[in-house]
Order: C-alpha cells, then sequence, then structure tokens
C-alpha cells in the first residue's frame, strides 16, 4: 500500500465506473436486448437465458439508461463520485487501522493468550524494529486479545480503538474521521434514486434483491428481533452473572464479552477455542475446502509457482473443470498484514 499505488487505483476505479456507465447507457445495445426480449425467439431461449436477458434490461435501466440526457449525464457523476468516495471510505479505515497499536514489554501482560499469538505480536514488533510484542487492529490481533487476554485493560483499550477507526471519536478521533464522507454517500444515494424513479435509495437496493420493498425488510427484521430478544437477554444475564462469580467482573462492559464468553464454554462445556484452532491449521483447511469445491462444483485447484506475485504470503492457483481445461485463476491471500485492505 503505497500513495502512487493508491492513486494508480483510485484513477482505474474512476475510469472502470465511467466506462460501465457508457456501456449501461447504451441506448442501441438496450434496444437490441429490448427487442429480443418481445421476439418470438424469446420463448425458445434456456431458462438461464431469458433471466439474463431481463436481468441485462434491469440494470440498463439502473443505469440510466431511459432518462433524458442531463438526467443520465448527472448519474453518471453520481455513479463516478459514490464509487471515490467508496474507495476513500475504506482507505480511511485502512490508515485508522494501521495507525493505532500498542508496544507490550512485560510477557505478563498478555497472560491468557497462546505462545502462537504472542509469537505473531513478537514477529510484527521485530518487523518495526521494536523488542516486545505488539498488538494491532489487524483481525488476528484483535481477536486473539479480545477473546484471551485476561489483562482487562489491555482489552477495553484495543476495542476501543477498533470500534471507534476513522471516525470523531476514539484515540485517533478525527484523524480518519469519515463522518463527511458517510453523509455525502447518502446524499448521492437519495439523489440518484430519485433520478432513477425511486422513493428512497432502500428501494433502489431491492430492486436487484428478493425483498418486495423496505417495509416488508423492516417488517423482517422486528420480527426477528422480537423471537431472538428473550434468549439474547437470557444470554447477555448469564454471561454477566458468571462474569461477576467467578471472574471478579461486576461492571461488564463489551470489550469483556469474548472472554468471559470463552471462559464460560471452557466451564460448562470444556471447549476451548485456541484448542480447537489447532486442528485447523492452514493446509488442513486448504485440503477440505478443495475437496468441498470438487464434490459441489467438479472443479480443481491447482497451485502453480511460475506466476509474479505480489507478496510472499500470496498463492496462485488455476482453476480447472472437469475436462481438465483452466477456466480461471485465483490469487490467494490469508494473511492480514499492514496497508492490506
Amino acid at each position: 500500500d503505497t500513495p502512487e499505488l493508491r492513486a494508480a487505483y483510485s484513477e482505474g476505479q474512476k475510469r472502470l465506473v465511467e466506462n460501465d456507465m457508457k456501456v449501461g447507457q447504451n441506448r442501441d445495445l438496450y434496444e437490441v436486448f429490448v427487442a429480443l426480449s418481445v421476439s418470438p425467439e424469446f420463448a425458445s431461449l434456456s431458462d438461464e437465458d431469458r433471466v439474463a436477458v431481463e436481468q441485462a434490461i434491469r440494470d440498463f435501466t439502473l443505469s440510466g439508461v431511459a432518462l433524458e440526457p442531463e438526467a443520465r449525464d448527472r448519474f453518471s457523476e453520481i455513479s463516478v463520485e459514490l464509487s471515490g468516495l467508496s474507495n476513500e471510505f475504506g482507505s480511511a479505515v485502512l490508515d485508522a487501522t494501521d495507525a493505532w497499536s500498542e508496544l507490550v514489554t512485560d510477557e505478563a501482560d498478555l497472560a491468557g493468550i497462546s505462545d502462537a499469538d504472542k509469537a505473531m505480536f513478537a514477529d510484527a514488533a521485530k518487523a518495526k524494529g521494536q523488542a516486545g510484542w505488539l498488538v494491532t487492529l489487524q483481525q488476528p490481533s484483535v481477536n486473539a486479545v479480545l477473546t484471551f487476554a485476561e489483562n482487562r485493560e489491555l482489552r477495553a483499550r484495543m476495542y476501543r480503538a477498533f470500534a471507534t477507526r476513522a471516525s470523531d471519536q476514539g484515540p485517533n478521533a478525527g484523524e480518519f474521521d469519515n463522518s463527511a464522507r458517510i453523509a455525502r454517500i447518502l446524499e448521492l444515494r437519495h439523489e440518484g434514486a430519485k433520478l432513477l424513479g425511486f422513493t428512497d435509495p432502500v428501494a433502489w437496493s431491492l430492486e436487484t434483491k428478493m425483498a418486495p420493498n423496505g417495509a416488508e425488510v423492516i417488517a423482517f427484521l422486528r420480527d426477528l428481533a422480537r423471537r431472538a430478544k428473550p434468549a439474547a437477554e437470557r444470554d447477555l444475564a448469564e454471561l454477566k452473572t458468571f462474569a461477576a462469580e467467578q471472574l471478579g467482573i461486576a461492571d461488564f462492559e463489551p470489550w469483556d464479552a469474548g472472554f468471559v464468553s470463552n471462559r464460560l464454554r471452557q466451564d460448562r462445556y470444556a471447549v476451548d477455542a485456541q484448542v480447537v484452532k489447532a486442528y485447523f491449521p492452514v493446509e488442513r483447511v486448504m485440503e477440505g475446502w478443495q475437496t468441498l469445491m470438487q464434490r459441489l462444483f467438479g472443479i480443481k485447484l491447482v497451485e502453480r509457482d511460475d506466476v509474479s506475485l505480489y507478496h510472499e504470503d500470496a498463492r496462485f492457483f488455476d482453476v480447472v473443470d472437469e475436462s481438465g481445461t483452466v477456466f480461471a485463476g485465483l490469487y490467494l491471500d490469508l494473511h492480514a498484514r499492514t496497508g492490506k485492505r
């Protein structure tokens, strides 16, 4: 991740969106699909091809093909700006994630954390030229601390830093704040929805989804919440009771949830997440995943070592069908690191 790479990516993304808009707003191409949809030949197409044609017409419409020229141009501008804002949003979250870390110099402060995770912290510190254990906001580090660290103050600091990334709160308040971007994204989505004839961005979004309207989505979520809430309240009460009686935590806080849940599982069911994790090393998981892919879809992943890779952790696989034909390639990059989205 470098400023030059970000600039190139941003420019490339802008050009892709502009090209998508040119294709999606191509009236001549749109009319070809419409003509096919009303022709006698349409009925003879396979179900898959008919759906593909119908969805292509829908996508043309959602690209603003039917709008007047001025509105069509404005919709393209909105699409390009939304893409740029989305990219900026992700970059701000990435920068905020990379900006926070804490160097632990006393191993006792990492009590409860596995040797494997402590080795990961030590490697992170070494990479920065530091001695000790460096905890960061990379997901593996967050999971290890919030689930296993007995040091409650460390859990609290990490939780606050992670939960407030790219906002006007927390240890880096305002430095990578996405608030203005969020407001602008909402504003543009409303404008885009109105241009396409939708009442709001929800209706626009649902045009490509199974739910018929926003009211039904809200009704579904509220019904789900109503049904789930009693069980959730019982679980939370159980966690609070266990925390107070067994761990001496009388004032249960969000940064205690993962830690207390893990201890409760150990106490009640003799399930230790760190022990379970040892049974799922990367290569074993990869073997299971590839077996599943072959069983479900009849495809194989064949690793190659003659492909140029952007990082030593990355791997490349040919995706091969049952006839032995290579029809795709897959880059696999499983490890978290600074600068990685």
